[in-house]
């Protein structure tokens, strides 16, 4: 158009402008017909599992002022809600292989056989029941529960003080006995779980907290590595991916959860997130989980949405919404539940191969042309 403009007004020639367009027209065409081709070949292979995801509804961000009245009130609630999503659906016919919590919905300090020892022994065992109930939950309803929970390790009292060495953001799959399996959020979230750069000098990272947020601190250790989670079903064993909150928005993170050395490694994604942090705004919602598609396609993963306070959604292979909590329409900052049956999808991407790479090539490719540009301008004058 700009060419077109410019061969008009006599800036430049009326034929690079015509040949302009129709390279541009053929890009955008050959763009369009392979999107069309991909989402027609969407890769769906044999059933994986099938998934209820619970939808809690906690208004407030839950990691601050959840007093413990509160706690053991909502983990009954959870529990209940649970135990009927489960059998509405298994009364409807359909197969439940997996049980998903949002993120640190489960009250506690973590599920850690050390963690849990050390709370008998000094005698605070009431917050440890949570552990207890979250491990009957699952035998009762004889399904495995990916449930988000907070987890300090070697935790001790020194001088009537709490004391631990790191916490996470984690995820654990609540299946058989103890030490289950876990994940911890490798990428924690700017400026609500840590200050880039400004974290590194804890004098500063507090005094700035007291004046933008008093109360919240930021004690989260990212975790070491990617764990990936084996979720057993009686067609064989489903590797997933569990990235925490707004892990997934970040392309890099997902990419390396989802692929090794160019090979697909995992078949589902399951996010856990708590956008209660949104309050009344239900945009920022619907946008979290518009990202997340991206995630899908550029994996080619499918991936379950379950969030306290929505949007729990089940998003396919090709980057479509394909169940809702609640139906057809989003329910949000209201309970709810969703039941999903997840299909795997073999095929690799460009993104899973190279990554970053392309992206960065447009960059020093565009960076070339402006100084060529520049430089052609300067000989003109």
């Amino acid at each position: 158009v700009l060419d077109g403009l410019r061969a008009r007004g006599g800036g430049g020639s009326r034929r690079a402008a015509v040949a302009g367009a129709v390279v541009v027209g053929g890009l955008v065409a050959a763009n369009a017909g392979y999107g069309w081709w991909r989402l027609e070949g969407t890769g769906r292979g044999e059933r994986l599992l099938g998934v209820v995801a619970i939808q809690t509804n906690l208004p407030q961000d839950n990691k601050i002022g959840w007093s413990a009245s509160a706690q053991a009130e909502d983990f009954a609630e959870f529990c209940r809600q649970t135990i009927a999503a489960v059998a509405t659906t298994r009364a409807a016919g359909r197969r439940v292989d997996l049980v998903a919590w949002p993120e640190t919905m489960l009250p506690g300090i973590g599920l850690e056989p050390a963690t849990t020892a050390f709370l008998r022994r000094n005698d605070y065992w009431p917050g440890g029941r949570f552990a207890e109930g979250i491990a009957a939950l699952a035998a009762g309803v004889e399904t495995p529960i990916l449930v988000g929970s907070a987890c300090f390790i070697d935790v001790d009292v020194v001088d009537g003080r709490w004391v631990y060495e790191r916490q996470h953001n984690a995820a654990y799959l609540v299946e058989g006995e103890p030490p289950y399996q876990r994940y911890d959020k490798v990428f924690l979230t700017p400026f609500g779980e840590v200050m880039p750069y400004i974290s590194r000098w804890s004098w500063l990272e507090e005094r700035l907290l007291s004046l933008g947020a008093p109360g919240m601190s930021f004690a989260l250790a990212p975790g070491a590595s990617i764990n990936r989670l084996d979720v057993s079903t009686d067609a064989g064993v489903v590797r997933i991916a569990t990235p925490i909150c707004f892990e997934d928005t970040v392309g890099r993170v997902c990419r390396r959860m989802a692929w090794v050395d160019g090979v697909k490694a995992v078949d589902l994604f399951v996010n856990l997130s708590n956008d209660g942090w949104f309050g009344d705004h239900d945009g920022g919602r619907l946008q979290h989980a518009q990202i997340a598609r991206w995630r899908c396609i550029e994996n080619r993963v499918p991936m379950v949405r379950c969030a306290n306070t929505g949007l729990t959604v089940a998003i396919d292979a090709a980057g479509r919404i394909v169940e809702r909590a609640g139906g057809a329409e989003p329910v949000l900052r209201a309970p709810a539940s969703m039941w999903a049956e997840i299909t795997r999808d073999d095929r690799r991407t460009l993104y899973g191969r190279v990554g970053e790479t392309w992206a960065w090539l447009c960059v020093a490719a565009a960076a070339g042309l402006l100084v060529l540009t520049a430089v052609g301008s300067g000989d003109d004058g």
